[in-house]
C-alpha cells in the first residue's frame, strides 16, 4: 500500500489544485514534502525552496505558507465535502473523491499502529512492523504521515522526538531528556565503571534500579532491551561487540588501556589471547572487589562471559591488533601511549615478581615465589601480587600447587644467558642489515645486470621480515603462514607480497630504507587491487575502494568482504601516515 500511498497523496494534490489554477510551485512543494522517504530526514523549509524542479526559489515564509494552506484548510474542506456526500447518499461525490477515502482508510491504519505500540520505541520499529503485513514500505515518512492524519481529525496521544537523526514515538506526557539523555548517561557511567564495556543485562539489571534513571522503570518489560539497544545504537561513540550482546563505549576506555599499556611496556613480541584477556580481566576483577558498591556482583557476572567481548572491544577501539591467528600485539590506539607510560607501585612490585619468575628459568611455586619477595614487596600490595597480576599468569589448583609464569612463558637461563621471548630476534637483524645493504647495491648499479636479481632477494627478504614481525613463533620460513593486513585472510608465504605502501620506485633512499614501515603484507589480489589504485586505507585505518573504475560482480564481493574493514598498518608512526597520503592522492586518487 505504501506505492498507493505515493499515489494517492500526488493525485490528491493535483486534484485540489487543479480548478483552483494554482501555480506549479506549490503542487512541486507539496508533493516533494508529504513524499518524503523513511530514509532521510525531514526536509526544511528552506530545502523545499530551493528544489531544482522550481522555476525560481521561494523563501522559507512562502513554502511554511503552502504547506499550513493544504493541512489547516484545502484538505479538511475536501474532507467535509466528502462527509456532506456520503451524508447525502451521492455516489458521485464518492467516486470523485476515492482517493480521500483511501487516504483516510491507510492513515487510521499506522496511526492505529502507532498508537497500540509499547512506548518509547523508534519509528522505524513500528514502520517495519506495517512493512511485514504488506500495509507500506519505506516510501511513507512517519511524521509527515501522523501531520495529515491530524487533518483528518484522528487524534494523536503520541509525540514525534528527533534524536540522532533518528524519530522515537513517545508517549504524550513523556519527557524527552528523559527518554534519552539521561538513559545514554547512565550508560556511560556503567561502561566506565566497567572500563568502556557493558551489556544491556547489567545496564538493566533490576538491584540496580536505586541508581539507574527512573525513566528506565517506565519502559515495558517486553520493549525495554529493543529501545535501549535502539538508543545506544544511534550513538556514534558506541560500537556493538560480541553479536550486540555487549557494547563498548569507545571514549571510555581509560580502564582497559591502564590495564594494557604496562603488559605491552614489558612484552614488546605478540602474545596469545588466551593470555592478555585472563589479565585484563584480573585487574578488572581486583578493582571491583576493591572498589565494592551495588555494581560489584553484575560486573563480576558480566565477567564470566565476557572473553570474546573484552577482545573484540580491544580490537574494534585499536587497543590490540592481532599480529597472527589467536595472537595479539599492542594496537594503534595503545601505541602512541607507550612511549610516555611510567608505572605505578603496583605495577613496579609486580616487575619485582616478573623478574624473580623469569629468573628462575622455570615456573616459580607460590612457596618459591612468597620467600623471593620477602622484604621487596609491602604485604598492602602481596593479595594483588599472588591473585590478581597483569604482567605474569598462574596455573594450578590451590596456594601450594599454584605455578607463575611470564605471559610469553619465556624465562632467564644459566645465569647470564638470556632466551629472549622472540626466537628470532637474531634473524629479525640480519635481515634488515641485508635489506639495508641491497637497497644501497640497487641504487649503486648502473647497468641492468643483476638488477633484477637483487631486487627480487629484497622482496623476498623483506617478506620474511614482515612475517617475522607479525609472527614471533616463525620457524621455519617454507611453511610459513601470514595473515594479508587488507582482508586479513591467512595464507601460505608464497602468496603474501611485501607491498609497498609508496611505490618504491618513488620513494627516496630514506624511504626505501625505513623498511619498518614502507611496507605491509597483502595477498597476491589486495596487492594486485592496492598496486592499481582500485584500494587504499584511510587516515582512519579502514579500507576504502574506487568503484569508479570497471566493475564486475566478482570483484563487488570482494570489495563487500574488505570495504570499512580495519588495517591495522597505521600505529602512530608519522611515516606510515605520510605513505598513506601518497598513496591516496596519486595512486588511489581520493
Amino acid at each position: 500500500m505504501s506505492k498507493a500511498y505515493q499515489e494517492i497523496i500526488t493525485e490528491l494534490i493535483d486534484r485540489i489544485y487543479l480548478k483552483k489554477r494554482t501555480s506549479d510551485t506549490t503542487r512541486i512543494i507539496l508533493k516533494k514534502y508529504f513524499t518524503q522517504k523513511s530514509s532521510r530526514r525531514k526536509l526544511t523549509l528552506e530545502m523545499l525552496g530551493k528544489l531544482p524542479d522550481l522555476e525560481r526559489e521561494v523563501s522559507r515564509e512562502r513554502a511554511r505558507q503552502v504547506i499550513s494552506k493544504f493541512v489547516d484548510k484545502d484538505l479538511p474542506t475536501e474532507l467535509r465535502r466528502l462527509e456532506r456526500g456520503l451524508a447525502a447518499g451521492d455516489d458521485v461525490t464518492l467516486n470523485e473523491k476515492s482517493d480521500l477515502v483511501q487516504l483516510k482508510d491507510l492513515l487510521e491504519i499506522v496511526t492505529g499502529k502507532i498508537r497500540a505500540a509499547n512506548k518509547p520505541v523508534f519509528a522505524r520499529r513500528v514502520q517495519d512492523e506495517l512493512m511485514m503485513v504488506g500495509v507500506i514500505d519505506d516510501n511513507i515518512y512517519l511524521p509527515i504521515a501522523v501531520q495529515l492524519a491530524r487533518s483528518f481529525g484522528m487524534g494523536a496521544d503520541f509525540k514525534f522526538q528527533e534524536f540522532n537523526g533518528h524519530h522515537i514515538i513517545l508517549e504524550s506526557n513523556h519527557d524527552p531528556a528523559a527518554a534519552t539523555k539521561d538513559i545514554l548517561q547512565y550508560a556511560r557511567k556503567i561502561s566506565t565503571y566497567f572500563g568502556g564495556l557493558f551489556s544491556l543485562k547489567g545496564l538493566l539489571d533490576p538491584s540496580l534500579r536505586e541508581v539507574a534513571p527512573e525513566f528506565i522503570s517506565k519502559i515495558p518489560g517486553d520493549s525495554i532491551v529493543d529501545y535501549i539497544s535502539d538508543l545506544i545504537s544511534s550513538e556514534h561513540d558506541y560500537l556493538a561487540v560480541s553479536s550486540g550482546r555487549f557494547y563498548a563505549f569507545t571514549s571510555r576506555d581509560e580502564r582497559i588501556s591502564r590495564i594494557l599499556k604496562p603488559v605491552f611496556f614489558h612484552y614488546q613480541n605478540p602474545l596469545r589471547v588466551e593470555r592478555v584477556i585472563p589479565a585484563i580481566k584480573r585487574a578488572l576483577t581486583n578493582n571491583f572487589r576493591r572498589n565494592a558498591d551495588e555494581r560489584q556482583n553484575i560486573c563480576l557476572e558480566l565477567l564470566d562471559s565476557a572473553d570474546n567481548a573484552i577482545d573484540d572491544y580491544c580490537l574494534k577501539t585499536g587497543l590490540l591488533q592481532e599480529s597472527a591467528p589467536g595472537y595479539r600485539i599492542a594496537g594503534p590506539k595503545l601505541t602512541s601511549e607507550l612511549p610516555s607510560f611510567e608505572p605505578g607501585d603496583t605495577i613496579r612490585y609486580q616487575e619485582i615478581a616478573l623478574n624473580s619468575i623469569r629468573l628462575n628459568g622455570a615456573p616459580l611455586d607460590s612457596m618459591s615465589l612468597g620467600r623471593e619477595l620477602r622484604g621487596k614487596v609491602p604485604e598492602a600490595y602481596k593479595p594483588i601480587i599472588f591473585t590478581y597480576p597483569t604482567l605474569y599468569y598462574k596455573e594450578g589448583g590451590g596456594r601450594r600447587n599454584d605455578h607463575y609464569k611470564p605471559l610469553d612463558d619465556s624465562y632467564i637461563c644459566d645465569g647470564d644467558l638470556v632466551i629472549p621471548s622472540n626466537p628470532n630476534l637474531e634473524r629479525i637483524a640480519y635481515i634488515k642489515r641485508k635489506i639495508t645493504d641491497l637497497i644501497v647495491e640497487l641504487e649503486s648499479l648502473d647497468v641492468q645486470t643483476g638488477v633484477i636479481g637483487k631486487a627480487r632477494m629484497e622482496q623476498t627478504m623483506l617478506r620474511e621480515y614482515l612475517l617475522l614481525r607479525q609472527n614471533s613463533l616463525l620457524e621455519d620460513y617454507e611453511s610459513a603462514i601470514g595473515s594479508c593486513e587488507i582482508c586479513g585472510k591467512v595464507w601460505p608465504h608464497s602468496f603474501l607480497i611485501a607491498a609497498h605502501v609508496k611505490p618504491r620506485a618513488k620513494c627516496t633512499h630514506e624511504e626505501r630504507g625505513d623498511i619498518d614501515n614502507i611496507a605491509m603484507l597483502q595477498c597476491v589480489t589486495c596487492d594486485s587491487l592496492f598496486e592499481n589504485g582500485l584500494i587504499t586505507i584511510h587516515s582512519n585505518g579502514l579500507v576504502a575502494v574506487n568503484r569508479d573504475k570497471t566493475m564486475t560482480k566478482d570483484l563487488a564481493q570482494l570489495y563487500a568482504s574488505i570495504e570499512g574493514r580495519r588495517a591495522y598498518y597505521l600505529n602512530g608512526n608519522e611515516n606510515r601516515l605520510l605513505y598513506l597520503q601518497y598513496h591516496w592522492l596519486n595512486i588511489f586518487n581520493g
